[in-house]
């Protein structure tokens, strides 16, 4: 009897914050994030945002290790 290989999760190796401000431009980490930012939902590697100043909201991808926030996109607003 065969054994099946474990299926391998892809998930991307950690990056740096130079890295993904290379990519992306602003990038905030958690106490940075909330002075800006509520979170008010949270998919998979993507944060749903409402910025504090104005009450646009958003959406930014989220790496866990480092903790970085990065990518703000705004929402398209609505009649």
């Amino acid at each position: 009897m065969r054994r099946r290989k474990k299926p391998r999760k892809i998930v991307p190796p950690p990056r740096t914050r130079a890295e993904l401000e290379r990519e992306f431009g602003k990038v905030w980490d958690t106490h940075e994030l909330a002075r800006e930012f509520v979170i008010t939902s949270i998919i998979g590697s993507t944060v749903v945002v409402r910025r504090k100043t104005d009450d646009v909201v958003g959406t930014m991808k989220y790496q866990s290790n480092p903790p970085l926030y990065f990518g703000f996109v705004e929402a398209p607003k609505t009649d």
